[in-house]
Parts: structure tokens; sequence; C-alpha cells
């Protein structure tokens, strides 16, 4: 059987929907990212865009909403983009404005610097929604825009297994710990500078190290489990799902404290970190002002000389979550499907990808294995999005049998594959059902 993708979306489909356009579109994108002081939602953001190629100074906001445009939702986002200082906003609606008033909602548009904008679900229409950054045909946009709303709704699913596990274990040392690491990732956001948000992401980090680890270990002891059967089931398939979710929020943090870095490098135009005198004695010392590790510095210098440093973000977003953080190892194939979605040469897509290990690999490990000298992983990728990268490559090189593309390893795509029909196939019909 199959599922299917909604051809009138129901709930936050929309909203996932128009997430997925921008991906497809070549867009690095951060999602339902919500305020918070004192434990009271202040405001919260469907999705900010920074297009491939572009810094901090380049992000817009969206909000996605499936009825017609109107003047609160334009004066809302107005308040939201100033108060985050962000220069462009755009209203995605499913619904189209009535034609005599559509002139009026694009004057005020133009005024407030919040574009309406009518978004069917019409593949070959992507491009209304913002220019294409990528070098995508019309066929491999629709089979990455696809794939990526496949992903979009798998994550949100996934959220919530996490938001009710922590609220049915409230007051469990380890789930209040998941729950503090969100609200901390997610309070980054908001931080002043680029330099502030890389701080207070590594800060979440020290604050709960190897939760994951943690969880899986006290998991283990009450289940009377081996701790690698419960690695292998968020590995590779689509149990406990709560968890996989958490390991995602992890590398998708990853990306964030490197697109923080190029954002920083832009915004200090190459300056240095800010450094700050310390005398002890007679003696004075330089160091560094803010709270980052050596590794972030070193690992800052270099993207700062790499001749495709502003593409790097999307390149690595797009590797751990839409391509399922695998690579097929000496596939021209594979690397040429990198090259169009991020613009990175094939010829230095894996090198790229190696820097990874510059910012996060442990002392002398690294955050890479291979399997069946066929794959190239990265390390803690949940089994819901392997499944993902399976997806993205059985639709965008249109092939039917994973055993028959890949005979070394088909059978784990195929697993994989599995893991995310699980997950989908409780929001998304089958087809003929």
């Amino acid at each position: 059987m199959a599922i299917t993708l909604p051809k009138t979306p129901e709930g936050d489909q929309f909203e996932d929907f128009v997430a997925a356009s921008l991906r497809a579109l070549g867009y690095f994108i951060e999602t339902r990212v919500t305020l918070r002081e004192a434990k009271k939602e202040i405001l919260e953001l469907d999705i900010v865009a920074t297009p491939l190629g572009g810094s901090v100074e380049n992000r817009e906001l969206y909000e996605a909403k499936k009825s017609a445009p109107s003047f609160p939702n334009l004066f809302k986002l107005y308040g939201q983009r100033m108060y985050l200082g962000i220069d462009r906003a755009c209203l995605a609606t499913l619904e189209d404005a009535e034609v005599q008033y559509k002139p009026i909602y694009d004057a005020i548009g133009i005024e407030l610097g919040v574009r309406p904008c009518c978004h069917k679900i019409d593949y070959k229409q992507l491009a209304n929604l913002a220019p294409a950054k990528n070098s995508l045909n019309e066929e491999q946009r629709k089979a990455v825009a696809v794939t990526a709303w496949y992903l979009q709704i798998a994550k949100r699913i996934a959220q919530a297994d996490l938001v009710d596990n922590c609220r049915n274990n409230r007051g469990v040392d380890l789930y209040d710990k998941l729950r503090e690491y969100a609200f901390e990732v997610n309070a980054s956001f908001f931080a002043k500078t680029p330099l502030d948000r890389a701080e207070a992401l590594y800060a979440a980090y020290f604050d709960h190290p190897k939760l994951t680890g943690d969880i899986i270990s006290a998991l283990a002891v009450q289940e009377g489990l081996k701790k690698v059967d419960i690695w292998n089931q968020i590995n590779d398939t689509h149990e406990r799902l709560w968890l996989q979710s958490h390991m995602l929020a992890e590398g998708v943090s990853r990306v964030a404290i490197i697109k923080h870095a190029l954002d920083h490098v832009i915004f200090a135009r190459g300056a240095p970190l800010p450094m700050l005198t310390l005398k002890i004695g007679t003696k004075s010392y330089e160091v560094i002002k803010c709270n980052l590790p050596p590794r972030f510095v070193n690992g800052l210098k270099t993207l700062h000389a790499h001749s495709h440093s502003l593409k790097l973000p999307f390149l690595y977003q797009t590797f751990l979550e839409l391509c399922g953080g695998f690579l097929f190892l000496n596939s021209e194939e594979d690397l040429t499907l990198l090259e169009a979605l991020s613009g990175v040469p094939r010829s230095e897509v894996l090198k790229a990808l190696l820097l990874l290990d510059e910012f996060f690999s442990p002392k002398k490990g690294s955050m890479f294995y291979t399997i069946e000298n066929k794959l190239l992983c990265f390390k803690m990728i949940p089994g819901f999005v392997r499944a993902i990268g399976s997806i993205l490559r059985h639709k965008f090189f249109a092939f039917e049998d994973y055993d028959e593309k890949y005979p070394d390893v088909g059978w784990l795509l195929r697993k994989w594959h599995m893991a995310g029909y699980t997950v989908l196939s409780r929001e998304l019909p089958e087809v003929g059902s």
C-alpha cells in the first residue's frame, strides 16, 4: 500500500506544505519557533526562510493561513517582523482574496513590507511563493517538494509525541531535561546576535550533554533491554518516535550553530571574535569574550575561508534532513543530487560535508560511519528521517525497487522507508482507502 498527500490540507498541513515548498526552492528554514517569557507564550512564528547563499540579513518571515488574506493577519505579521528586525514578510494563503480587493491588499502589503501570496497545491507554480535559488528542473522540484512535505508532516507528528511523552512524565528528571533542552533551543532563536544564538545553542547542549544516551541507558534498565537494541530501534525503525524527535532536534541544532557562525562572519564583516584582556599579576592575556569552545573558533576560520561558505548551511540542512543524513559513496548520482539542491559543486560536496567533524566530532573520532562501504552516514539521525532520504531518492531518481537500484543495501533503505510509512500513515490516508 502507498500513502497519499492531501489535496485539501487540514490542520497544520498547509503550513507544512509552505515549508516544504521553500525547501524545494532552495531556502534554509526554521519552523514553529515560539517566544516565551516566564512560561507564557508571547508569539509563535510559522517559518523563517533564508535564501541559499544568503545570510541573516536576507531572511524572510512566513505565515501560512488556509483562509484568504485579511488585514488583521497582515498587521500581525508586520508587528512580528518589526519586533524581530526582519525586513520582509509573506502571508501565504491557500485561498485567494476576492478579485476586487486584491489591489488593496497588495498596496497595504507594500506599505507594511508584508506581501500577500496565494499558494495553491500546485507543484508547477511553487516559484510563485519565492524565487527559486537552486538549479532543479520542474520534475525534480516536484519530487523534492513532495518528499519535503512528507518530512514536515513526520517531524510534526514526532514532535507531538515528544510533547505528550514529556507531559505524561512530568517530574521525572530525564524527561524534564528533554523539555528544558527544547525550551533552550527554541529561545536561542530570539537571541540578539548570531554569535549570541550560537552561544545559546552550545549552552543548551552543555546543560544537557549526551541526553539521548542517558535516556536510552535508563530505558534499558527499566525494560530489561540491551542499550544497543534501543539504539537500533531509534536509528532504523519507527519505534520510540518521541526520542527520535529529540535526537533530530540535537542534529538540527548542530546545523543552526554553523549557520549562526556564518551569519556572524557576515555581520562582523570578517572581523575576529570579540576579545577581552585578562590581567593576572603583571601579565595580560587576550581571551575570547564569548563562551564558545575552541573547536567553534577553529571551525569559524575554516568556514570563513571556504569558497562556498554561504551555501554550506543549506547543504547541511538538506543532507541531514531531506537526504536522511546519508550519502552513497562513489556515486556521481548522489553527488549530482546534492549539487542540484545546494549549488555546491559535486567535486566539493563530500569534503564540505566532512567539515562537520571540525565542529562536532568526539576526540579522535568522527560524526560519520560507513555501511557496507556503500553509505556514508552521519551519526544521530533517527529512523524516520533516514526514511525521508530513502523516499527522496525513490522519487528523484524515479525507480521502482530499492533492491534493484541498490542491490547491496536495498534491504536497509526498504526498512527505513517502512519506518517513515508507519509514521506518516498515522495522519495520511492510504491510496484507495
